[in-house]
């Protein structure tokens, strides 16, 4: 609540924000006016939004702090809604995720071996984002 009473200087405001995103369920038009307010990395989950890549590529932005994260999409997504996500955020703001323990990572994995994706932006989803993302030093480091 301190950190959202700083940025708008309206202690009501600041609690609507927290509200907003203390929901399990977090659709990316809620987000999107709730992201504005920071500064720090945003990671939304289940690819911004189970189901519906158009209403994320729609309402969150492309910027630098708002990334995504791939759990619960084996499934779910059709390889042209992630390949649409990872042009729209860029690779560079994409985390693998599993949504373990509900789905098993191999189920995730198994939609990346669909994906027409290079090594270098394999390697930049499944570990060196959240190397970054995280402030830790990569092996060549």
């Amino acid at each position: 609540l301190a950190i959202c009473y700083a940025k708008t200087g309206n202690q009501e405001m600041a609690q609507d924000m927290l509200t907003q995103l203390e929901t399990t369920d977090c659709p990316a038009e809620r987000l999107a006016r709730a992201v504005k307010w920071f500064d720090a990395p945003v990671v939304a989950a289940h690819w911004g939004g189970v189901d519906d890549a158009a209403e994320v590529i729609r309402c969150l932005p492309h910027a630098d702090i708002m990334n995504i994260d791939t759990s619960f999409g084996y499934g779910t997504n059709i390889r042209q809604f992630a390949m649409d996500l990872i042009e729209h955020f860029g690779p560079e703001h994409v985390l693998f995720g599993s949504d373990a323990p509900w789905h098993p990572p191999v189920w995730e994995l198994r939609l990346f071996e669909t994906l027409p994706l290079s090594g270098d932006v394999r390697d930049m989803i499944f570990c060196q984002n959240a190397l970054r993302l995280l402030g830790i030093a990569g092996p060549e480091d």
